[in-house]
């Protein structure tokens, strides 16, 4: 463990070379000069690319990366801290991401304080890949290369009781962090009170039946069969190279790596990736997609009918995802996530709950 940048400024040849030589990246020489640029700034930090000039005597070590870091806002520091999404993210590239190196990018160094509460990570720079932003068309052969993604992930870890052995996973038991009935009732009850008249009438019926459903909802996520699930599989968080049959797929961000159902993360993709009547007109196909690819990765006993039950229930995630987002982000959570909770209206999930 080392001493880690808090600030983009802060990330020198010096401090390069000494993580890359922690990691094993660099096998002689130094990093000579670094330029840092930002990509993305978000709620829960920075991202940023640096651009490396290796020394003469470098035999290897990236040209260039990207650097995640924690946020500078204190107050929401202490919040992602505690809801366990940064140490959650190291976990996982110290841990499971080799292990799964075609969909995963590759990572350089994951540097943390003792607690791994804190800390920052260098990846592969995907620029050269593409990847759609939020609320532009996302291209069907893209589509049905992510469910096959998706697929390729949970199959090479379907119904692993090694799963186990990682505790910092989340868990169905474990998904709310601590959050309790009552704030969940007060978060829900505070949507329809403030932002009712931005959803349908159904999705208002819903939430309220929300925070009772918690523990059902709970137990049948937590239902075998489990896999390793990405938590938050989105368009924005993937990225895609080559075409037609033979398209590549990296799956980024894993703050909410968790062992669940895997239509979980099938559910959550066709909501957050696609606009309401395109995911109608799309998802029973890429629901075919997904479990034609399971099948042909030795995934057995898991019928098609179970695949739709699962994907039902796997619906709730985003509404789950909205209340927990609006402490972060206010009225973009409710605009983001609420137009496209109608997918539970559409699939009757309220009759799930009774």
């Amino acid at each position: 463990m080392i001493s880690f940048p808090r600030m983009p400024e802060e990330i020198t040849p010096g401090w390069l070379t000494t993580a890359l030589s922690h990691s094993g990246q660099i096998d002689a020489g130094t990093v000579a000069r670094v330029h840092v640029e930002e990509v993305a700034s978000g709620p829960t930090g920075l991202v940023v690319r640096a651009k490396l000039v290796m020394s003469s005597s470098s035999l290897r070590g990236p040209a260039s990366m990207v650097i995640k870091m924690p946020t500078d806002d204190e107050d929401r520091l202490r919040m992602m801290s505690a809801r366990g999404m940064f140490h959650r993210e190291y976990h996982f590239y110290r841990k499971l991401a080799s292990k799964m190196p075609d969909i995963t990018p590759r990572h350089y160094f994951v540097e943390t304080n003792a607690e791994s509460t804190m800390g920052i990570i260098g990846l592969e720079d995907l620029s050269e890949m593409r990847t759609v932003r939020h609320g532009e068309a996302f291209p069907m052969d893209d589509a049905v290369a992510a469910v096959k993604a998706l697929a390729k992930l949970h199959a090479q870890w379907w119904g692993r009781a090694d799963l186990d052995q990682h505790e910092w996973l989340m868990r169905p038991g474990l998904y709310f962090d601590g959050e309790g009935m009552d704030q969940f009732t007060a978060a829900a009850q505070a949507v329809i009170n403030d932002y009712g008249d931005r959803l349908s009438a159904g999705v208002v019926d819903l939430l309220r039946l929300l925070p009772g459903a918690l523990p059902l909802i709970e137990h049948r996520w937590g239902s075998e069969p489990t896999t390793l699930c990405m938590g938050d599989a989105q368009g924005e968080n993937m990225f895609f190279s080559g075409s037609g049959d033979d398209i590549r797929v990296r799956l980024v961000d894993w703050q909410t790596p968790t062992r669940s159902m895997g239509a979980l993360d099938i559910a959550n993709f066709l909501v957050m990736t696609f606009d309401p009547n395109e995911r109608r007109s799309i998802e029973d196909d890429l629901l075919a997609e997904y479990h034609s690819e399971l099948v042909a990765r030795d995934v057995s006993n898991y019928t098609f009918e179970q695949l739709e039950t699962d994907f039902r229930w796997g619906l709730f995630r985003p509404m789950i995802a909205m209340l927990r987002a609006k402490t972060l982000m206010g009225d973009r959570a409710i605009d983001g996530y609420g137009p496209r909770l109608d997918a539970l209206v559409d699939w009757g999930c309220g009759e799930l709950l009774g």
